[in-house]
């Protein structure tokens, strides 16, 4: 909303392509964050692809089957995949608020209300899963890491979010 209340746009379209694009590219880069640090991780307590094979075999198989999970390459990669397909959901949806929020100076805020509840969304489907022997400050902890790239990297591809921000903030 403007000053006098009502919302206005900046005139221009949402461009449907580019709302797409970032939300894949900001999605894959989260993925990719999340993989590495949980590589690093497993490679340091020496059981490499220990993190997601455990996650994908509850995912797959149940909580049972989790805790008795050994790394294994097959699983880790669905895991991967299926992580990676629901972070690019993700990120394609906040990509569309952060248009939205470009657009319209009134509602800069909405992108962080979309990684808020994006945010929330992981952390319940994190305290859901319950994976035994994980660690949940470092699944909430990654997950985290994960949101904050795709909000550095929409934030970086549209920085004029940052200037709404700003402008409210001095009104």
């Amino acid at each position: 909303m403007n000053a006098a209340g009502s919302l206005h746009g900046s005139g221009e379209r949402i461009q449907f392509g580019a709302v797409a694009a970032d939300g894949v590219l900001g999605g894959l880069l989260a993925a990719a964050v999340v993989a590495v640090v949980f590589f690093i991780h497993d490679v340091i307590q020496g059981i490499p692809l220990h993190t997601p094979s455990v996650l994908g075999a509850n995912l797959f198989w149940g909580a049972e089957a989790a805790r008795s999970m050994r790394a294994d390459v097959v699983v880790a990669l669905a895991y991967n995949a299926v992580h990676m397909a629901s972070l690019v959901a993700g990120a394609m949806l906040i990509a569309y608020v952060a248009a939205l929020g470009q657009r319209f100076p009134g509602v800069w805020y909405l992108p962080f209300i979309a990684v808020a509840t994006f945010v929330c969304g992981v952390l319940y489907v994190d305290g859901a899963l319950g994976v035994a022997g994980l660690g949940r400050f470092r699944l909430t902890a990654v997950a985290l890491l994960g949101a904050s790239t795709v909000i550095a990297f929409l934030l970086w591809r549209h920085p004029i979010i940052v200037k709404h921000m700003h402008d409210a903030w001095r009104s």
